[in-house]
């Protein structure tokens, strides 16, 4: 990951290291602390930025709401802009940034002027124009002088589209800005010429999609593989197997899934076992491959693999897992739930503990494992916790309504909250919680909804008075 290796995350059952985790029991508790601790807290979860996953997992709106609650001040947020990348304090500038974007949406109107002071200095401008555009529009006066003044800086542009606002609207007043517009359109009108000199790929027969050679199409190849593919085309799909370019190879594999079988199980075997170093995208679709082949041959290589200290064939492992686990499995699972967790040299096992917790969806009703509700409460990886929640709801309903599904309300994932707004018992807490989630413009609209249907499902409406005669 990203994170400077000195990074360690605080123990999970420290209200630190639930703000860390992003979980709602560090939300809830944040507010019930003292309003001085609960603000240090908070402050440093935003400047040391904690995320395992920087581009997957979600903080801006839970640390922006919470900061909003607790009158958060912005001053040590807006010391993080000023650090520059050379400093050893430097974390990042994008979670402070989406935070103070995020209080700003809420209601924080002082935040606007930090906002406005970072375009005159800040390096991270390509989405915090975009997100002003989108949401304060009249915080934008006068900036697009600034902006101007600033395209000689080294990579000041990078990042910056010049499609959409503000910069689309302010490239017909600045010539520069026109120059710049009109670089970015070449390039798609280069890419679209590209693209319509391609082949009618579904016209194409099997060998041909897999001669293909085209920069720029093996997405549209693979989808076209999997749309024509017959059982009597896996010779040829095997052969495209030992193809140079694993982008190819990898499309041949989604192919063989289609298919399902069980006579090429040897020769993905080999590939699995031989390659020491796959190509991500070809050490992903053979597991997929693999696991489609319903067979006591390939569940038994699965339980081998997944143990394996060699990744790619840990991964193939655990997908195959993840789609064919049963009870007998159960050991396994255990153990890799148990493994532990941190930012450092563990980080490997944080994706075990996610691969464990897809086999143990599976296992419905089985009931609530400890180790399940441990791998919960301490994965620092908040887009696996979803995983966990998933699993929950699977094997034990009960044991997570009662005790999880209330505090998941507040968790940062809406993939951790959407299972709770069904499921929490209803408090004057949940209800007022799940109003805040109906009503909020910060909400996405299918949770306002499902917060919204839970509400009328637990208080039933009464219906209105018809407006004219039924017929």
């Amino acid at each position: 990951m990203d994170e400077p290796a000195a990074f360690a995350n605080a123990p999970a059952d420290t209200l630190l290291g639930k703000l860390e985790r992003g979980r709602g029991a560090g939300f809830i508790g944040a507010l019930a602390a003292p309003r001085g601790h609960a603000r240090e807290l908070l402050t440093r979860c935003t400047v040391v930025d904690p995320r395992w996953d920087h581009q997957i997992d979600d903080r801006d709106e839970y640390y922006g709401e919470l900061a909003v609650e607790l009158a958060l001040p912005v001053e040590p947020l807006v010391d993080c802009l000023h650090v520059p990348e050379s400093d050893d304090r430097y974390w990042g500038h994008s979670l402070a940034l989406d935070v103070l974007v995020e209080m700003l949406r809420r209601g924080r109107a002082d935040v606007g002027q930090v906002l406005r002071d970072y375009v005159c200095y800040g390096t991270d401008l390509g989405h915090l124009l975009w997100q002003l555009a989108e949401h304060t529009p009249a915080l934008l006066d006068g900036l697009d002088r600034v902006v101007v003044s600033r395209l000689d800086e080294p990579g000041f542009t990078e990042g910056m589209s010049f499609g959409h606002a503000p910069l689309l609207g302010w490239s017909e007043q600045h010539p520069r800005l026109a120059a710049l517009r009109s670089e970015a359109e070449e390039r798609c009108a280069r890419y679209a010429a590209e693209r319509a000199a391609w082949p009618d790929f579904a016209r194409m027969s099997v060998p041909e999609l897999l001669a293909t050679t085209g920069r720029g199409t093996l997405h549209a190849v693979r989808k076209a593989l999997c749309e024509r593919v017959q059982p009597e085309d896996a010779p040829l799909l095997l052969a495209a197997l030992d193809n140079a370019r694993p982008e190819l190879a990898a499309a041949a594999l989604w192919a063989l899934a289609r298919i399902a079988d069980p006579t090429c199980l040897d020769r993905l075997r080999e590939l699995a076992e031989g390659d020491p170093e796959p190509a991500p995208c070809v050490r992903h679709a053979l597991g997929r491959c693999l696991a489609a082949i319903d067979s006591p041959l390939t569940l038994d290589l699965g339980r081998r693999w997944c143990r394996a200290e060699r990744w790619g064939l840990a991964v193939a492992g655990q997908i195959i897992l993840a789609a064919q686990a049963t009870e007998d499995d159960l050991p396994y699972i255990r153990e890799a739930l148990a493994l532990p967790m941190d930012h450092g040299q563990q980080s490997g096992n944080v994706w075990r503990v996610c691969g464990a917790l897809d086999m143990l969806k599976r296992l419905t009703g089985i009931g609530m494992l400890p180790e399940l509700m441990a791998a919960y409460e301490e994965l620092p990886y908040s887009y696996g916790r979803c995983r966990a929640v998933e699993a929950m709801v699977a094997t034990a309903p009960s044991a997570f309504a009662e005790r999880c599904a209330a505090e998941c309300l507040w968790d940062c994932e809406y993939w951790s909250r959407e299972p709770a707004i069904r499921r929490a018992p209803i408090s004057a807490a949940t209800r007022a919680r799940l109003t805040a989630l109906a009503r909020s413009p910060a909400s996405e609209r299918a949770e306002r909804r499902a917060a919204s249907r839970r509400l009328r499902a637990r208080h039933p409406l009464r219906p209105r008075r018809p407006t004219s005669p039924p017929r």
